[in-house]
């Protein structure tokens, strides 16, 4: 039955956007109406008919559940708290939370789509982060009578709270979004001045280091606890020297779990290398958060928060006479 509802509301929207643009059609070129006379007329009167009977029989059907496909990790996660994951049918690869998400077909990466993969899955609505590619391949999916909708990526507390907003907005969860940002807001505990030196690697390898600088999720981390991000004078990711690294001597090292799973673990990551020297990684003081908590800015921050702040307290009761200074709240 919900097969059936499906393809009838996609049946009956196809027909009344046909009808929709043939109407377009007409009213720019009435002014030929004085060529063809009441010929014109009848016609522009027997298309209005037309369309408003499937509009009013697209009302009267049965509700449809929306069909949603999520690119990017960030807004899927957000879905799924909003308590809209039910409405889900795929995801992009960079989807790997929560669980359920990682059972459903998957359509690529975000950044490189292919539209044969998003046009499978009969889907109403395509949700996608910022930097979602290709334009053409998006153009060409919003074309067949998928809606695309590309929401801005968050680097900041208030810019997720805006994108909860919005998406709770798009599927009607305004409550729910009251109720998942107050959640948010308690979790988050209270800024703190704990010191110290660190860095986060995105990569590490043949290519060399590229850390996290200004405007991302690492750096909103450290800040938030105080510690300084010795990447920061430059904005995104960015190759970082290994002269430079050796230099700013990092207290210890944050990398995403993918990153260091592909190297082969702690040891094989710490051992790379571009880290050749690098007190930290000699004695691989490295944490390693899950990629999607530490890349993007989710419904769990206070976790990644939890996470960093852990790990460094962790190394100050190690080294007493380090350089990490008192933990006490900064309000």
């Amino acid at each position: 039955m919900h097969f059936f509802q499906h393809n009838t509301h996609h049946t009956v929207k196809s027909s009344i956007a046909s009808q929709l643009k043939q109407l377009q059609r007409l009213i720019v070129g009435k002014t030929a109406r004085q060529k063809v006379g009441r010929q014109t007329t009848r016609r522009f009167s027997r298309q209005i008919t037309v369309t408003s009977l499937l509009i009013g029989l697209l009302i009267s059907l049965p509700s449809a559940a929306q069909r949603l496909i999520t690119a990017g990790g960030t807004i899927t996660e957000i879905v799924y708290a909003l308590g809209a994951g039910e409405d889900i049918v795929a995801v992009d690869q960079s989807s790997t939370y929560p669980f359920a998400a990682t059972k459903l077909p998957m359509i690529g990466y975000y950044r490189d789509l292919a539209a044969e993969g998003v046009l499978a899955q009969n889907a109403d609505m395509l949700l996608a982060i910022e930097g979602v590619g290709r334009a053409n391949v998006l153009k060409q999916i919003d074309s067949v009578g998928v809606e695309v909708k590309v929401l801005n990526k968050p680097e900041s507390v208030d810019e997720l709270y805006a994108l909860i907003d919005e998406l709770a907005h798009i599927l009607n969860k305004v409550d729910e979004a009251k109720v998942l940002k107050n959640k948010i807001a308690a979790s988050l505990p209270a800024k703190q001045q704990l010191g110290g030196n660190a860095v986060f690697l995105l990569s590490v390898g043949n290519r060399g280091l590229v850390a996290a600088g200004q405007g991302t999720v690492p750096d909103l981390l450290f800040e938030y606890l105080g510690i300084n991000n010795i990447a920061s004078e430059h904005k995104g990711y960015k190759t970082l020297g290994r002269e430079a690294l050796l230099t700013a001597d990092p207290d210890f090292i944050v990398a995403a779990s993918h990153s260091v799973v592909t190297l082969g673990g702690k040891e094989a990551f710490c051992q790379q290398a571009a880290l050749a020297l690098v007190p930290a990684a000699e004695n691989c003081r490295l944490l390693v958060v899950d990629g999607l908590k530490v890349l993007g800015m989710t419904t769990r921050l206070a976790e990644a928060l939890a996470e960093v702040q852990d790990y460094a307290l962790f190394l100050r009761q190690q080294k007493p006479n380090s350089v990490f200074a008192s933990s006490e709240s900064s309000h």
